[in-house]
């Protein structure tokens, strides 16, 4: 009986694997409505391509404001002063305008006039749904969609396998690592078996032996998406800092916090009087243990506004608290 109770066990699990994949499935047609591919301007020709664009990126349709759709895209392909065209399908394309791109997080954005496109084109078309990506969980089956290999609305399945925080200015960003696969020049968006989005492709240069892609959490960008499209530019403070994890603090005696590593020369930090080696744990008296929590007040903030940042500071007697104030700053992307 244990034999074939174990003969049960395994085809449970393969009913369940094969019930799993054909809900993503199921999913491809509505997450292909929300991607795009971007390219760079070319002169019209009656004569059609036969190749493929080695200019062209995925885009994913973020949002409609005022009649104009928002795409988000890699921001290795955009440059100030450069014309674009997106394309909704083969037959499909219309001129889009550059609106910013931040190198450091690797996503640009650009726009599209939907008054240009015909209802049943619009039709078309639907916005992202940006789904909580501090809910996916190692062993989760996910979709990739954007360009995987040479055609620019490829679409992959996969797991993911793992995740870890990759840390940047005044941010972090949880990164996972997938079983998706993608070419040098490739750029993915990843969904979840709901069909929403979960990550942005890491951007960073595939080698021909990668085996793995690896994605930018969608929660760790909404903020910085947001100010994108509303205010070309992100928020700055000018710290680079780490999480204080229990490996760190049993190793170097460090409190809990955000361990400051460099501060920009010039920037809000250096001028409040931060300094590198001190550890924040707290921003307008609520405590914060990660980089992610401080990114998030960061973006809490208007454009000169005083954030009220608590430190810890090593003396000669421990550390003890300091407090700053720091006038963040609107920081334009061109």
């Amino acid at each position: 009986t244990a034999e074939y109770s174990d003969i049960l066990t395994e085809k449970d699990l393969k009913d369940n694997y094969e019930a799993a994949m054909a809900a993503l499935r199921a999913k491809v047609e509505d997450v292909n409505k929300c991607v795009v591919a971007v390219d760079i301007e070319q002169p019209f020709s009656d004569v059609p391509t036969i190749e493929s664009s080695q200019t062209e990126v995925a885009g994913l349709v973020v949002a409609n404001i005022n009649s104009t759709y928002l795409v988000l895209t890699s921001s290795s392909l955009l440059e100030p002063g450069m014309n674009y065209i997106v394309r909704l399908s083969d037959e499909v394309q219309t001129k889009a305008a550059f609106v910013c791109r931040n190198t450091a997080s690797g996503i640009g954005i650009v726009s599209i006039n939907a008054s240009k496109l015909t209802a049943e084109q619009r039709n078309s078309i639907a916005v992202a749904q940006l789904d909580n990506s501090y809910m996916v969980n190692q062993g989760d089956l996910v979709i990739a969609s954007g360009k995987l290999y040479e055609t620019s609305k490829g679409v992959s399945y996969g797991t993911i396998a793992g995740s870890k925080v990759e840390y940047s200015k005044d941010s972090g960003y949880e990164v996972f690592e997938t079983s998706v696969s993608i070419t040098a020049g490739g750029f993915a968006i990843l969904f979840n078996s709901e069909g929403n989005v979960v990550g942005v492709d890491r951007g960073v240069s595939k080698a021909s032996t990668d085996t793995s892609t690896k994605f930018i959490g969608i929660s760790d960008l909404k903020a910085q998406i947001e100010t994108m499209i509303n205010e070309h530019g992100i928020m700055y403070c000018g710290i680079t800092g780490q999480n204080v994890t229990d490996e760190l603090a049993a190793k170097y005696g460090l409190p809990s916090g955000i361990y400051i590593s460099n501060i920009d020369i010039d920037s809000p930090a250096y001028y409040a009087g931060l300094q590198a080696g001190d550890v924040i744990s707290a921003i307008n008296g609520q405590s914060i243990l990660t980089i992610q929590q401080f990114s998030e007040k960061l973006y809490q903030c208007a454009d000169g506004e005083a954030m009220y940042v608590t430190a810890m500071r090593q003396g000669k007697d421990g550390y003890s608290d300091v407090a700053f104030s720091v006038s963040v700053q609107l920081k334009q992307l061109n």
